[in-house]
């Protein structure tokens, strides 16, 4: 699959989009990584609603146990979360 062909999801984050030529590939995995408190949550958790609200499902994996439901609850600004899933891995 070339980059041509590959679908893109937008971030919600224009800049950021700009930069992927498009927004996030759909269907592969992504991975953010990045300094403690450097807004990986919260961007991911942005790109998660954007993504919802385009009708997508999201599978959210919390490798480092750092979003709390509290949390997500306050961010969604009640959007629906029935569409997201979220896993806490122990270990790969």
């Amino acid at each position: 699959m070339t980059m041509e062909q590959l679908r893109k999801m937008p971030s919600g984050v224009r800049k950021v989009d700009l930069l992927l030529s498009g927004g996030l590939p759909v269907g592969l995995i992504t991975h953010i990584f990045g300094p403690r408190g450097g807004g990986k949550t919260t961007f991911v958790i942005h790109c998660a609603f954007t993504a919802l609200s385009r009708g997508a499902s999201v599978f959210y994996m919390d490798t480092e146990h750092s979003l709390h439901p509290k949390r997500l609850a306050h961010l969604s600004h009640k959007k629906n979360l029935e569409k997201f899933m979220i896993a806490k891995p122990f270990s790969f």
